[in-house]
């Protein structure tokens, strides 16, 4: 405890303290004596360059940072080309948190707002609501370069997420993490009913749940699980999909009707459309978030110029696969490759083999970034910013593209398959 304060004794100046809730970095754990009486108010962690030092004072639910600069440093005139800031790692933002993290999720939700505008604009991802080359081509470009990639990181984010959010496991932050979900299922409940048929937010909820009890197993096994699921989910969505949509009551009044109508549509339509969401989405979606708990135990995004070369080697053999598999599913959906091929069947192979390749994708993605940033580049400050209000993004995204599409239009819409953006 000396050595934390010893910089407040010592000849340097507080420059800046930082209140931030303790929600991604995890406190170290504390050591305490032998029938202590009473146990340690915070603890302290530092790091120290030649230009200043920092000091993280953590507490149960939150923790300061408090930067000291050398009182040679508030003499020196200020640049104002060069930002100041509180980081002490490459990869790090001033509050502490992870930067590419922060910039992974801004662009994932990029992707996601690009794949649900078709649903919100056609009422389907089917080439027969589309009229213009345009269009087409605009269609064929998203489902190679974006359907079901950008969903896959997301979930894998939220994995990610979850590991620091937890930490050491201890039941306080369990019960923190328990009812952030609740409050998240309830929110993906409203979502479904009045904004958007096919929420993921719900799913994400419930899979996070599933989450907190597969944290007890060890990493190789969680890896093994996640490849298994990602093979099994696949195939089982590809099988009965087309069954469910065939099932499925007519979401027209959805796309046409007015608000209560359309709600009333929802409700009608809520238990086979849940039950398309959980044959489509959660299965993947696990899969991806189990690849980022164990991505957060080894705190894989922390420095990406630590694991460039791998990177390197992963993109090689990840961006053919991945895009030769995106490219193949979309012929055969599209009926370019094998014109005679039923449209049940049409769709199957385009979900099995789509969705395959959307992992290779995904983490070709993620791979590019990694290395980009690895090299010294960074992304604009609001592609960081926007994963700090996902959700009321991603919610204010669903509210926009309802009263830009579905309000303004007359004409009768076919009813919306699964959406995995």
């Amino acid at each position: 405890m000396d050595a934390g304060w010893s910089c407040l004794a010592g000849p340097l100046i507080i420059h800046r303290i930082v209140y931030q809730p303790q929600l991604l970095i995890p406190a170290p754990p504390i050591h305490e004596p032998e029938n202590s009486p009473t146990a340690p108010l915070f603890t302290v962690v530092w790091t120290e360059s030649a230009a200043n030092r920092t000091e993280l004072l953590f507490f149960e639910d939150c923790f300061i940072v408090i930067e000291t600069l050398p009182p040679a440093a508030i003499l020196e005139p200020h640049n104002p080309t060069t930002p100041k800031t509180l980081m002490t790692q490459p990869n790090q933002v001033p509050d502490g948190r992870e930067a590419m993290p922060d910039q992974l999720r801004g662009i994932a939700l990029l992707g996601i707002i690009l794949v649900n505008i078709f649903c919100f604009s056609y009422g389907s991802f089917s080439a027969s609501q589309m009229r213009g080359e345009a269009n087409l081509d605009a269609k064929l470009a998203v489902e190679v370069f974006v359907y079901g990639k950008f969903f896959l990181i997301f979930s894998f984010l939220f994995g990610y997420s979850a590991n620091f959010i937890v930490g050491d496991g201890a039941p306080w932050r369990k019960r923190v993490q328990r009812r952030r979900l609740m409050v998240l299922a309830l929110l993906g409940f409203l979502h479904g009913q009045f904004l958007f048929a096919w929420d993921i937010i719900l799913g994400y909820a419930v899979l996070g749940f599933v989450l907190l009890w597969l944290m007890r197993f060890s990493s190789a096994a969680l890896v093994r699980l996640a490849v298994v699921f990602a093979v099994v989910f696949n195939i089982t969505a590809a099988l009965l999909d087309g069954l469910v949509d065939a099932r499925m009551p007519s979401l027209e009044p959805i796309y046409s009707g007015g608000f209560l109508e359309a709600n009333l549509a929802r409700m009608h339509a809520y238990p086979w459309v849940l039950l398309d969401d959980v044959i489509t989405q959660w299965g993947v979606a696990l899969a991806a978030m189990i690849a980022g708990l164990v991505a957060g135990r080894a705190k894989l995004l922390k420095n990406p110029a630590a694991w460039m070369g791998s990177a390197k080697r992963v993109l090689a053999v990840a961006a053919p696969v991945g895009l030769g598999l995106a490219v193949l599913g979309t012929l055969l959906e599209s009926g370019k490759l094998a014109p005679g091929l039923s449209e049940f069947w049409a769709s199957a192979f385009f979900i099995a083999i789509n969705g395959m390749g959307a992992f290779f994708l995904a983490a070709s993605y993620v791979c590019v970034l990694g290395l980009a940033l690895g090299s010294g580049y960074s992304l604009p400050g609001f592609v960081a910013a926007a994963e700090r209000c996902s959700l009321t993004i991603y919610l204010s995204m669903s509210l926009t593209l309802l009263l830009l599409f579905c309000s303004c239009r007359s004409r009768p819409r076919s009813s919306c398959r699964s959406m995995r953006s």
